[in-house]
């Protein structure tokens, strides 16, 4: 070999590995939150994008077309990058989750490719809904005088996408969640070592509990109550 295609090579080498590319995304309206743009969602135009790199310094700054498309003219060396859509941008969507992707989103470059991540962000129409656990002393099925919120309960939900969160009741016993706007599913977790009650005699509400949420709805969910009947036998004892 001679000297001459050697270095030639090492030339070739040297480009492939820091080899420069461009990105390109779409952010759209994910109407049916399959997780994919059909045809017939439309984009989200006019939306601020922040391309950054692992440091999350800014490197670019661009804007979706009417389609919800954008691209970065930027040229990237192999590495990470985060895509950042504008959350204080006017055009954000709003009562909105994410469906597709992540806000930043993490992608990995490599050779021009790329290999993880997701450059495209699906948002699904979402409202919120809340609800209240409670210590009904009366057993009247209302929370009144002198009954109390249940703190540190984990509170089940299960969203219309089949997705499930766990969150905690509040010391109010108040919880609250965003949920793709459908039926959502939210049930009181009666294994949850914090929960004062055995056995658990409900007084008000249903578990678990559906409830339809719509699209920037916010929708309260019939509180839940529970008494103690040890406490309610020592109280008529008493009497």
């Amino acid at each position: 070999m001679t000297l001459k295609t050697t270095i030639l090579i090492l030339g070739i080498l040297f480009i492939s590995q820091f080899s420069f590319s461009q990105l390109n995304g779409n952010v759209y309206i994910d109407a049916n939150g399959n997780g994919t743009r059909d045809a017939s969602e439309n984009g989200v135009a006019n939306l601020a994008i922040n391309i950054q790199d692992d440091t999350f310094t800014v490197i670019d700054v661009l804007t979706t077309n009417a389609n919800g498309d954008w691209n970065s003219t930027t040229q990237l060396s192999t590495g990470e990058y985060y895509i950042e859509v504008v959350q204080t941008d006017p055009n954000y969507p709003v009562n909105m989750t994410i469906s597709e992707g992540s806000n930043p989103s993490l992608i990995q470059f490599v050779n021009s490719t790329v290999i993880s991540g997701t450059t495209d962000l699906g948002f699904f129409p979402s409202g919120i809904l809340q609800g209240n656990l409670f210590h009904d002393f009366n057993t009247n099925g209302i929370k009144d005088g002198s009954d109390v919120g249940i703190p540190n309960i984990d509170i089940i939900i299960t969203d219309t996408l089949g997705i499930t969160s766990i969150l905690s009741t509040d010391a109010n016993g108040d919880w609250s969640i965003v949920v793709p706007e459908g039926n959502t599913i939210s049930e009181v977790d009666l294994t949850d070592p914090d929960f004062p009650f055995e056995p658990d005699p409900q007084t008000s509400g249903t578990n678990p509990t559906i409830d339809l949420v719509g699209a920037g709805e916010n929708v309260e969910s019939e509180p839940d109550g529970f008494y103690d009947p040890l406490l309610l036998v020592n109280e008529n004892s008493i009497q």
